[in-house]
């Protein structure tokens, strides 16, 4: 009879997983496919057109930043011209997470491969579903295609970095040192929390200092070098830390971050569901649980402090991407711990099972009614493109965009950012003249 009740609990939690799934993928797969590319996307295909692919790494790592895998990712899509290409980025980083993801469940949580991916879909899902950096996350070339690459580049780092002492051989070190030559190569945050995440995984599940791991952390500290040396961060730095119009202290700076984590926190507790899935034991002391969240914190305000440097104000909302998704992971670890207790008491599962579903419902709704908007801003997208791309005028007529709600809008109604930016990636430099239209 327990084993028949057990048994039945699981499979109500994957149902509310397999929902969830199934609701991110309804929305995200077709928005994918109608979407553009936006924003600093066209600046990066001008480079290209200008400088050839390798000619643009080579570019920015000395006139504009040292993060070569950002660069790379970001450059890549334009050496291809197809309609479709962002929604080959946006599937195939997508893919990448889930992959990654599936990685780290097998390593941290389930022996079980289908529970892995189970978890994987899940936490994607949700991850996309509240991501606090909404269109530049889900679905804008120049960030998805980049960060997320990254995030599961991270990821499946600290899945290898789990069992790395379980290896019988050193073929562990090839992966390693790949996937730390492609972390080392993302923005300055990413690296930071690198650093943070080995150690708080070391005062988790290590209880001394072995030689696989110095020798990785020396292997990703020379990779660092390659990104943090570069002539190109000190004009940028100098170009991102003008005097702004309205200026803001490090410390309000702090407080509008930590206003985020917040809400990172309580969009975490949405990992309950996964707790069904795990079936390893895990023997972690409460002291290093404690100093482990110190050091989370620690992180997040070393984070908030590099952004800071780099552009006197929190830094773009993207950047929230990492603690959006290892936050979720730490809250899942101290839960395994405690997941007898919260899944043999029936209210608790209970009312963790409602606000899953109503919060995903109304999420859900939410999203739906911005699905047309965004693929009629889609369609107006790619008419202007056209219409930009057959055009031997000296002068050009647009019409206006429309907002997108979903897909990214940012600029694309900005006289500045068309003629700097929107026309060169066309090879135009055509007088424009912007008409506003009833957009509805």
């Amino acid at each position: 009879m327990i084993t028949k009740c057990h048994n039945t609990r699981i499979d109500s939690w994957k149902v509310v997983m397999w929902i969830t799934i199934c609701a991110f993928l309804c929305w995200y797969i077709p928005i994918s496919y109608v979407n553009v590319f936006a924003c600093d996307d066209f600046w990066f295909g001008s480079n290209v057109h200008q400088f050839g692919f390798w000619g643009t790494q080579s570019y920015y790592w000395h006139y504009w930043e040292g993060s070569y895998t950002h660069t790379f990712l970001a450059s890549l899509p334009h050496v291809i011209e197809y309609s479709h290409v962002p929604f080959i980025c946006n599937m195939c980083s997508m893919t990448l997470l889930i992959a990654s993801c599936t990685i780290l469940f097998r390593s941290f949580f389930t022996d079980s491969v289908q529970d892995a991916l189970l978890g994987a879909l899940y936490l994607v899902s949700v991850l996309y579903f509240f991501t606090i950096g909404e269109a530049e996350i889900r679905f804008w070339v120049c960030a998805n295609f980049t960060y997320i690459i990254e995030l599961s580049a991270l990821i499946a780092f600290l899945s290898l970095y789990h069992v790395i002492e379980n290896k019988k051989t050193k073929l562990w070190l090839f992966p390693s040192i790949f996937l730390l030559f492609i972390i080392a190569g993302s923005k300055l945050t990413f690296l930071s929390f690198t650093y943070f995440s080995m150690i708080i995984h070391d005062i988790l599940f290590r209880s001394k200092i072995s030689k696989s791991r110095i020798i990785l952390f020396a292997i990703l500290f020379l990779f660092t070098l390659i990104n943090i040396l570069a002539p190109g961060n000190l004009i940028r730095l100098h170009e991102e830390t003008e005097p702004k119009e309205i200026s803001i202290s490090l410390i309000e700076s702090f407080i509008y971050r930590f206003k985020y984590l917040l809400i990172i926190i309580l969009h975490s507790s949405l990992v309950f569901p996964l707790l069904s899935l795990t079936n390893k034991k895990l023997i972690i002391e409460k002291r290093k649980i404690a100093l482990s969240t110190v050091l989370l914190i620690v992180a997040f305000i070393v984070e908030s402090a590099i952004m800071y440097v780099c552009f006197n104000d929190p830094g773009p909302v993207r950047v929230y991407i990492i603690f959006e998704c290892m936050v979720p992971l730490f809250l899942l670890l101290i839960l395994v711990l405690f997941r007898n207790q919260l899944l043999g008491i029936k209210v608790i599962r209970l009312v963790a099972l409602l606000c899953v579903l109503i919060t995903i419902g109304i999420k859900g709704y939410s999203i739906s009614r911005q699905i047309k908007p965004s693929i009629f801003y889609s369609q107006k997208a790619t008419e202007r493109d056209q219409l930009v791309l057959d055009s031997d005028s000296d002068h050009i007529q647009l019409s206006a965009l429309p907002e997108s709600h979903l897909l990214l809008s940012y600029f694309s109604n900005d006289p500045g950012w068309i003629e700097n930016v929107y026309l060169p990636y066309f090879g135009k430099t055509c007088e424009v003249e912007l008409i506003q239209t009833d957009l509805e």
